[in-house]
């Protein structure tokens, strides 16, 4: 079944196939005891490239960590291993370029994964209304969570708020000054008519 499509819930998902072994990552399910169990193989440049870090152990971790944190719903070994390998690429897609960041992309996808699970969660035919309604409360709790987690992330990488504090200003004779919000564009005197 390399490299064949096969079909999903009316989508269709690649399974196991040349990408997969070419981004360095196989996964592989199997039942033991009525349980489903999948094995990721990975290899060091792609385990670095979704935690941040080169450490193998703090990295096994991380995706052993982030991909038990999802409940799958299908019995179906592929689907297992298309949401394994999904999960990686989605730390991978995030670039972590350290440890923290590895740590908080970690956070990130769990997160996200949870959220999503509330969200079907709330949209199941025979979910109750205060069923419904805790769900969609979870599902909202999560995805601030997530945006926090953004935004710490971009802290972390210098690209939050930046304030610019002025303490001392110094105006020599003849020159002037303007203190306060400055804005572009019409208005002011020149602007105005009168």
């Amino acid at each position: 079944m390399k490299g064949d499509l096969v079909e999903h819930e009316s989508t269709k998902l690649p399974v196991a196939g040349a990408m997969e072994a070419a981004r360095g990552l196989r996964a592989r399910t199997k039942r033991k005891k009525g349980v489903l169990r999948t094995e990721l193989a990975i290899s060091p440049k792609e385990a670095e490239r979704a935690t941040g870090t080169a450490d193998m152990d703090l990295g096994d971790l991380l995706i052993a960590q982030t991909t038990a944190s999802s409940w799958i719903p299908s019995g179906d070994p592929q689907r297992h291993e298309i949401w394994a390998r999904g999960t990686i690429g989605a730390m991978q897609g995030i670039e972590p370029a350290d440890t923290i960041e590895g740590m908080l992309t970690a956070q990130m996808v769990a997160t996200h994964h949870g959220a999503m699970e509330c969200f079907r969660r709330s949209q199941l035919r025979e979910q109750t209304f205060e069923g419904r309604q805790a769900s969609l409360s979870q599902a909202g709790k999560l995805v601030r969570s997530f945006t926090m987690l953004v935004d710490t992330l971009n802290r972390h990488r210098g690209k939050g708020r930046q304030v610019v504090r002025v303490e001392h200003v110094t105006v020599e004779a003849g020159g002037q000054a303007i203190v306060g919000a400055v804005g572009g564009g019409e208005g002011g005197a020149r602007g105005k008519q009168g």
